[in-house]
């Protein structure tokens, strides 16, 4: 799970988590993020286009930095950033939105005794920089969005990027999601196959209903799309 933790989901559920919700809360994760407009940035400059005239929007946004666990363990994070939405009203009427989510950049000090080094933070989007003895190393690679591939063992600075912290209504969203589809599975026959853990596996293609409430916060998400946007920077 990338966006709620085990605690969370056994306390909104009731019960210990295992295997089969494991499975389960995976899949939801990845049906939500399929269904809605899901657009990580750091900041944008762009041209807003519309029938009747064209507004230039350029703006960076940074909030305050938010005290933060990865992994129950402290990281320093650099900086990290509000999420909202940007509205643009044209002369004519038209107006356009941009969801945006929060990303954090994090500077991790690490000491490897073998070539491997499992960062902290998680879900890695890009590793922007890794140094040893003030030197930038780029012999790297990152494995499974989470394990560094180091040259050799000793001692670096890894400056990377993770995403991301879903707004609450998706993340009530994807709590109700987990809850129905577990009840589904526990108290009917569907078949159930695909999303893999052990083994346990869940396939999703058999739930075809999802509860009102999951399906107007995704829907909210969803009505914004980027075909008319010019690009992130």
């Amino acid at each position: 799970m990338k966006f709620i933790t085990t605690n969370e989901l056994s306390s909104f559920l009731g019960i210990s988590i295992d295997s089969n919700i494991q499975a389960i809360a995976d899949g939801a994760e990845e049906y939500v993020l399929s269904k809605i407009h899901y657009v990580p940035v750091n900041s944008i400059t762009e041209t807003f286009e519309g029938p009747a005239s064209q507004v230039n929007l350029s703006q960076t946004y940074i909030a305050s930095i938010e005290a933060m666990l990865l992994n129950n363990e402290p990281v320093t994070p650099a900086y990290n950033l509000m999420t909202g939405e940007i509205y643009i009203t044209l002369s004519g009427g038209d107006q356009f939105s941009v969801t945006y989510y929060p990303t954090l950049e994090v500077v991790e000090e690490i000491t490897t005794t073998t070539r491997y080094a499992l960062l902290k933070g998680y879900p890695i989007k890009y590793i922007k920089q890794v140094t040893s003895n003030s030197s930038v190393i780029s012999d790297y690679s990152l494995m499974g969005g989470m394990v560094l591939k180091l040259p050799k063992e000793g001692i670096y600075t890894v400056t990377y990027r993770i995403g991301d912290k879903l707004p609450n209504d998706i993340k009530m969203a994807l709590l109700v999601l987990i809850k129905y589809w577990y009840r589904n599975y526990k108290d009917s026959s569907y078949g159930i196959e695909s999303y893999k853990i052990g083994d346990v596996s869940v396939k999703f293609t058999s739930y075809n209903t999802i509860p009102f409430e999951v399906d107007k916060i995704l829907e909210k998400y969803s009505l914004h799309y980027l075909s008319w946007f010019g690009g992130l920077v």
